[in-house]
């Protein structure tokens, strides 16, 4: 379960790296019944210069991101 908070990563590989902090959330998706979004601020030190996500953080569904163990947070 995804709450505010928490420190996340990406799912999958093309962002393996990339690591954020839910602010917001969860909401639903707009123009869905059952998805879930999250307001996430992604750490600059972790994302890729070709992707600048808004400064107020991107929102992001709940499938694509997870919440990451205190030994993946310890990397920051």
């Amino acid at each position: 379960m995804i709450k505010v908070g928490d420190y996340v990563g990406f799912r999958g590989r093309s962002y393996a790296e990339l690591r954020g902090i839910v602010l917001e959330g969860p909401r639903r998706a707009p123009g869905t019944m059952q998805q879930k979004q999250f307001r996430v601020k992604w750490f600059e030190s972790t994302t890729p210069p070709h992707w600048n996500p808004r400064p107020t953080g991107s929102w992001e569904f709940d499938h694509v991101i997870k919440v990451l163990s205190s030994m993946e947070t310890k990397c920051q």
